[in-house]
Parts: C-alpha cells; structure tokens; sequence
C-alpha cells in the first residue's frame, strides 16, 4: 500500500468532529447517578455547563444530549467535589462537637474542588457582602482572584469588605493591585483616598486628590475640605476658590452647588480668623477672598472676625447692619436663617421658610429646617407633615429619602405616643440606609420590652456593620447569652480575644462573659477559676463574686460559696452614665466602602422594574421590558439584568418600592415580586427561582441585579394574546426574532431531543 493512502494520524492533521469517541460513567455519581457521559470533539460551539466559559469546534468535551456539555476537567472538578459534599452530609449528621475542624476543612475541600465559575462565585461573594458577613465574602473574592489575577472587581471588592473589617493595610494592598491592572482608574483612586484619610495619611490622601481635581469637581471639593480638616485653611480657601470660580459661570446648571461652596468659604475664612494671632495678619489674610462676595457674606466674616479679637461694640454694630439687609441671593436666605436658628428665635425661622418654601434651589433645606423647628417646638403634628412632603417629593431621584428626616419622624412620633410607627419607622431606615443610629435607637427601644428574641436580630446586623465596636460586640454577645446561645455567643469572644488589643476593662467584662457562657455549656471548673481572678484584680466586682458565688455551690465548695454571697450583697449596684460630649473640630466625613459591579459580557441595565418616571404610576408595559430583557439574557448564555441605574449613574430603587405597600417597601418584598412576575411571564414557569437576586449599594443607592443564568432550552415571553415572543441580545440590547430567525437561532445554540 503506498504511503499516500494511509490514514492521516499527526497531530497536525485535521479531526473529525461529533463522532463519539467513548462513553464515560462516573463510580459513585452524586446528583447524576447512572448517567452517561459521551466523550467527543464538538462538531458546534458550546458552553460548559459547569465554569460557563465558551467552547468553539473541535474541542474535546463530556456530552449527554438532555444536559449540555462540559470540559474534561470541569467534569473531573465536579464529580471530585460533589463526593466531598457527600462525605460532608455525612459528617453533618454526626454529633461530634470536637470535630469542628476536621468538619470545616471538609466544607472547604468540597468548595475549593468545584469547578470555576467566575459568575457564580461572584454572585456569591456579592450577597455575602451586601448581607454584612465581609469575611466569608473575602474567602470567595479571594478564590475569583486567585483563579483570575487580572479581576479588578474582585480586588477593589475585596479591599471593601477588608476596610468594612477595619483590615486597612489588606484593603489597601488590594487597591493597590487593582491600580497596577487598571491605571489611573479615577473610581478606585478615589476609594484609595477615602482610606488613606481614614488611616491618618493625610499627605497621600491630599496628593491623589489634587490628581483627581484636575478632571472632577467633586475631587476638587473634597481636596478643599480635607485641607480644611487637616488645618490648612489657606490651601483650603484656594481650593474652594477656583470651585467658587467654575460654578459662578455656571451657576444656572448648579445653582445649589455655588451656594454650597460658598458657605464652605465662609468656614473656612472663619477658621483662618480663629487660628491666627495676629490681628492684623488675619485681615490681611481674609481681605483676599472677600473680593466681589455678597454683602452679608462680608458682614458675616467681619462679625467674626471682631468677636474674636474683642472688638464688642463694632461686632454689635455690624450685626445690627447685617439684620436689616434684604435677602437678595439663596446665600443670603441660607445666611438669614442661620443667624436666627443661633438666636433660637425659631419663630422668625418658621416666618422666612415659609415666605420661601417655593424656592427650587434651597427648598429640600427649608423643609429639613421646618421639619426640625417644629419638632424643637414640639409641634410634632406639624414636622410630620412636612417630612411627608419631603418623602413625596424624593420621587425625584437627586433627592434621596433622607435617614436623619426618618429618625426625627420616629423621634416625633413616640413624643407623640405612637410608639408602635416609631419603631416602624426606624426599621425603615435601617433597612434602607445600614443607619447605624436608626439600629441603635431601635436596640434602645426594644430593650424596654425585655424580650431579647425580639432584640436579636437588629444587634446582629448592628455587630455585622461594625463588627470592631467592641460595646456593640458585648451588647451582641449579652444578647445571644439572654437567648441561650452560649456557643455562638463564646466564639464571638474567642475571635475577639485573638483579634484585639483590649484596655483592663474592656478585657474584664470580656472574660466575664466568657465565664457565663462556659459555666452554662458544662465547662464550670474552667469558669470559676475566672471569675476568681477577676475578683482577685478588683473586689468590688460584684458579677464577678456572683460568678464565684455560683460556680462555688456547683462544685460543692459551699463555705466559698456563703462568703462569696455577703461579699457581693455588701457591694452597692449603681451605675451612672454619662454622655461624652467633649467639644471636639468637625471631622471629614467618610461614606462607607462600597464593592463595585462586575463588567459582565452581557449587560442591561433599567431605570426602575415597573415604575413608570413620565407618568409616575406603576406601568405593566415597563415590566414587559424587564421581561424581555431577562428572556433575551436567558437565551443569550446568560448575564445582568441590573435595575435602579439610568444611563450610567446609579439611580436607585426607591420608585419601585414606592409602589408596595408602606409595611412591604423592602428589598425582600421586590425580590419576591420579580420572581413573580419572571414565573408567569416566561414560558417556563420555575425560571423565577433559578435567578439570582442581589441588592448592591453603589454610591448610596441601592442597585437590583438580577443574575440570569444561561439556559439550556428556549424560553420565550408569554404575551397578552397568549403569543409567545423570542428574544436575545443583539449589540447589547434585547432583540425579537421573527419566526425564521427564531428557527435558525434555536437549531445553532440549542440541543432539542
């Protein structure tokens, strides 16, 4: 036989595609017991079914025709893992308090086994973020990092969650590797500022803000206040001076930005005038920035600037002028109620508001100013009606529902005796705004009740959103001691021992709560001998002795015991509080860190789910949008669908809660909504429950995404007329596909029986 005809067997030579080529059956199969795997070289391109990455022609690959295809590997990842998830079940079901551990180590195996999907791990990460549990959500960012080093979503997420554990040189390190991928990122330079501030480097904070200020005049702003704040009031002055410049010959576009930054200017040519001795050098210094300002803006620094050098009679006479001065600018009205609301002549303050009220620029200010002047009065009746008129005007997305207008509404409705709505009230705001006073003021109230079980779950997420407030950790752990949940409440302990550097008496009240919980899960021994050394470092601790007093009788060491008893019944039990209001400077105040969207392949993005903005009315045909916009996702190898964002700028969802009743305006309640709707306005009627729902706060608005998986059938959009619509994405937008498109669609990217 000559050579030629013999068959073509190099490496190089081109293979047969769709041929089977054997079939693999995996031992002990969980979850895909008894069947069978075809392996072959992939006539179409595909997608994995397990690490949702693209396969094109001619790629070795698992296929079973009801289930999809996947790698090799990912097929060997899988079965390895689901064994481990196995042998885990397993050991769950055995009652071995000592092999914690070796429990732990097996849930990891199983996790770190599975194949990669870089979206699904990402969905994972994100909730653990957005629900407060910061240090599992690492461990995931971690694993997307390690697998993918080039993540920018996953470093500058994680450097988040790190700064929200008050881990700051890890969050740094993380922003720093994500500037090395990405450059000159302005988002993450910005988040690299905010935590140098944070951390006391002022220097490095005020060198990446002075980069940004060239291009953004929120960058320039925040360069003028943390010069102010760090006490260099000229620079500051400057700053804010080029601001003052900018927005003057621009003042019709932002109109409350001027007003801002000049009330910014008279502060900080205040702080100049107070921290310079020098008379006449503080003059010197002010006359150079008061150049073309208005006229009460002149007066105003002068009065200050003759009270502070003792100058009685002119400061008198200048604040006789000021006081006669007709309002002619919104600085000027802005400046009027100032004077007044230092006077505490509030009913001068109601007069100028209300003769204002229908002023656009300076209008959320007088209601905020209202709304608390009425409350000082005590016409609580009154402040409540104008919050509700704020609330029913943050209809306008640039004017957020406000946390501090919820907590004086809850304030003013317990004055009023409506405690039931007070407490209502401050839920609201934790919920919508991580309000950390609003946790607190319901904490408070709650703790009336003595019901602990009702306390439990808001000094949870108090601990989650500052878990290294060590007063709220040992409120935390009271809390779970009260509810009988002695292990939970002594791993918190554990971990704060290990973590913290504590004072002598933080430690001690630590190491109390320590005793309680191991004296009542049988460790009583272990727990008297701390409550003896507790006693043994101050005597007049009297739960300390109780604590002796009760270990004691347990053990059977009664004559400790007695003795321990008349030791803390002479020990008088009186506590006084004090509120610690030490007159300390204004501090540069920092938002939270946020994590950041992931850049998906696929991506929609809507204003709101079934708000209608034109007519401000729950809209059906804005949900159809939505619909066919998760369809074309489904149908597309998945990807985002994210709700609360308008052109590129968060927007939030406020709209769309608006529409649920006032007791269901939650995330919760719009989440089951949307799986809902997905339920009865898709073909398939489970699809609602294989999404994942998400709630990200991006520059303080809440975002929806919902995660739309790829599917492995056609799904269509139900009509009205009971058609069914077939849609996918096409250049980043849902697209319709005509029923001959539709054909071709479904035989190139689906697998029918």
């Amino acid at each position: 036989m000559h050579f030629s005809d013999m068959s073509n067997r190099t490496p190089l030579a081109p293979r047969r595609s769709g041929i089977p080529l054997k079939r693999v059956k995996y031992e002990n199969q969980v979850g895909t017991a008894r069947v069978t795997w075809i392996v072959m070289r992939l006539k179409y391109a595909g997608t994995c079914i397990h690490c949702g990455q693209d396969m094109p022609p001619g790629r070795m690959a698992e296929w079973n025709q009801g289930i999809g295809v996947r790698h090799e590997m990912c097929a060997w990842a899988y079965e390895k893992s689901q064994k481990a998830k196995e042998n885990l079940f397993r050991a769950a079901l055995v009652d071995d308090p000592e092999g914690f551990q070796k429990f732990t180590k097996m849930a990891k195996q199983a996790f770190e086994s599975q194949p990669y999907n870089e979206t699904m791990l990402s969905q994972m990460a994100d909730y653990l973020f957005d629900t407060y549990e910061y240090e599992s959500a690492i461990k995931v960012y971690a694993q997307i990092s390690k697998k993918n080093p080039k993540s920018v979503y996953a470093l500058v997420s994680m450097g988040a969650a790190y700064i929200r554990l008050e881990q700051f040189e890890k969050g740094k390190r993380c922003y720093l590797k994500a500037l090395k991928i990405k450059p000159g990122d302005e988002e993450i330079l910005d988040k690299l500022q905010r935590l140098y501030y944070r951390m006391g480097n002022y220097k490095k904070s005020i060198t990446i803000l002075r980069k940004l200020s060239i291009k953004s005049i929120d960058s320039q702003e925040k360069l003028a206040l943390t010069y102010y704040h760090t006490g260099e009031y000229e620079k500051a002055v400057k700053e804010n001076t080029l601001m003052l410049d900018f927005l003057d010959g621009a003042r019709g576009k932002y109109p409350f930005s001027f007003v801002s930054a000049l009330i910014r200017q008279h502060n900080y040519l205040v702080a100049i005038i107070r921290n310079e001795t020098r008379e006449r050098e503080a003059l010197k210094k002010i006359n150079r920035y008061m150049k073309g300002k208005p006229e009460m803006f002149v007066k105003s620094i002068m009065i200050h600037f003759y009270n502070t050098y003792n100058k009685l009679d002119e400061a008198n006479r200048i604040y006789r002028e000021f006081l006669k001065l007709e309002i002619k600018s919104d600085y000027d009205l802005f400046s009027m109620i100032q004077v007044y609301l230092n006077q505490k002549n509030y009913r001068k303050v109601i007069e100028i508001c209300e003769e204002n009220i229908k002023n656009q620029t300076l209008r959320y200010h007088l209601q905020y100013t209202l709304a608390n002047t009425f409350s000082e009065i005590k016409q609580y009746a009154k402040s409540n009606n104008v919050i509700a008129q704020m609330f029913a005007e943050s209809e306008n997305p640039d004017v957020p529902l406000d946390s501090e207008m919820m907590l004086l509404l809850a304030k003013n409705l317990e004055k009023m005796g409506d405690k039931r709505r007070a407490l209502a009230t401050l839920d609201k705001a934790a919920g919508l705004h991580d309000s950390t006073d609003a946790l607190r003021e319901i904490v408070r109230k709650l703790r009336k009740t003595e019901n602990p079980k009702k306390i439990l779950p808001y000094i949870e997420k108090l601990h989650k959103v500052e878990p290294k407030n060590f007063t709220i950790s040992m409120e935390y752990v009271s809390v779970l001691i009260d509810t009988q949940s002695y292990q939970k409440a002594l791993n918190i302990i554990l971990k704060i021992e290990k973590e913290e550097k504590l004072g002598k008496e933080d430690k001690s009240i630590l190491l109390l709560k320590k005793a309680v919980c191991l004296f009542h899960i049988g460790e009583t021994v272990l727990a008297h001998e701390i409550f003896k050394d507790l006693v043994m470092q101050d005597r007049k601790f009297k739960d300390a002795l109780d604590g002796v007093a009760l270990t004691s009788i347990k053990l059977g060491k009664r004559k400790l015991g007695l003795k321990a008893i008349r030791e803390a019944e002479k020990i008088a039990s009186s506590e006084i509080l004090q509120d610690d209001q030490s007159d300390l400077p204004p501090a540069r105040v920092l938002p939270k860190s946020e994590r950041i969207l992931r850049k998906r392949k696929n991506v929609v993005t809507k204003p709101s789910f079934r708000y209608n903005p034109d007519k401000k009315i729950a809209d059906m045909s804005v949900v159809k949008t939505a619909v066919n916009a998760v369809c074309a996702l489904l149908n597309s190898k998945g990807g985002v669908l994210r709700i609360g964002i308008t052109g590129k700028t968060p927007t939030g969802i406020a709209h769309d809660l608006k529409l649920f009743g006032k007791n269901e305006r939650t995330n919760q309640a719009f989440e089951e909504y949307i799986r809902k709707i997905l339920g009865q306005r898709l073909s398939e009627s489970e699809t609602g429950k294989f999404v994942g729902i998400t709630f990200a706060k991006i520059k303080y608005k809440i975002v929806c995404e919902v995660n739309v998986p790829l599917s492995k059938i056609p799904i269509y959009v139900k009509s009205r007329n009971k058609d069914e619509e077939f849609y996918v994405m096409k250049d980043g937008k849902p697209e319709r596909l005509g029923p001959k498109q539709q054909a071709k669609f479904i035989r190139k990217n689906f697998t029918l029986d």
